[in-house]
């Protein structure tokens, strides 16, 4: 009897397991033979980095990235050695043989009330501009003014054609050693020059000459008052230049 009942047993056993077709699982967690986690839960192996990853060895700088060398300042950058003024410019003028420029005017060369003798002092002069035809001089007293303002005027002539004027030019309208000029009057004695005549101090005469670009300075005559012909001169000029002495 017994061993009918153990037969039958195994037999049902064998049935049972044939229906599950599965392997009983194993136990993980001790404690409850049903509730443990799955052994498939683990991180996969290929979860790490690929070893790929690193940097490209053709990163580094190109070696053209240098300088050219033709970066050079240009050796034609120098200034032009034409840029000086020209060299054959000449300056126009005045110089006497009497004195030099700020000097002392010899006595003769003075008023006869000083004790002088009256007589203009020799003048040249050279360098004179293109285009001029004539040429004037004024001599004035730049200590004496009269009006507070304008210069006193000894001497006017103009329409000289030379380059150089002679000790003592003749005291008359057209000089007879200066062909072709002409002279204004001083006062109502005296035509043409009339030297320095400060008796009491030491006053600065300036001899003025100017380069006149025509022949015959217009609307001026012979024996006109100094200062009209002063006047007309400085406003016929193209050029002036200065010789100064004191007296």
């Amino acid at each position: 009897m017994v061993r009918r009942i153990a037969a039958v047993f195994a037999a049902s056993l064998a049935l049972v397991i044939a229906c599950s077709g599965a392997d009983p699982q194993p136990v993980i967690d001790g404690n409850n033979s049903s509730g443990g986690t799955s052994g498939t839960s683990g991180t996969s192996g290929t979860s790490g980095t690929s070893g790929t990853s690193g940097a490209s060895g053709t990163s580094g700088t190109s070696g053209t990235s240098g300088t050219s060398g033709t970066s050079g300042t240009s050796g034609t950058s120098g200034t032009s050695g034409t840029s000086g003024s020209d060299a054959s410019t000449t300056e126009f003028k005045l110089t006497s043989t009497a004195y030099t420029d700020g000097g002392t005017i010899p006595k003769k060369h003075e008023c006869t009330n000083g004790g002088g003798e009256n007589k203009s002092p020799p003048l040249a002069w050279s360098g004179a501009p293109p285009g001029t035809m004539s040429y004037a001089i004024v001599m004035r007293d730049l200590n004496f003014k009269p009006d507070g303002v304008t210069p006193f005027v000894h001497w006017a002539i103009w329409d000289i054609t030379g380059s150089a004027l002679p000790e003592g030019v003749a005291q008359t309208n057209n000089p007879v050693n200066v062909p072709g000029a002409k002279q204004a009057r001083f006062n109502a004695g005296t035509i043409g020059y009339y030297g320095p005549c400060s008796l009491n101090s030491v006053n600065n005469y300036e001899m003025t000459l100017y380069a006149i670009p025509k022949a015959s300075i217009e609307g001026l005559n012979p024996g006109d008052e100094k200062n009209k012909a002063a006047n007309a001169i400085e406003a016929a000029k193209s050029a002036s230049t200065k010789l100064t002495g004191k007296s």
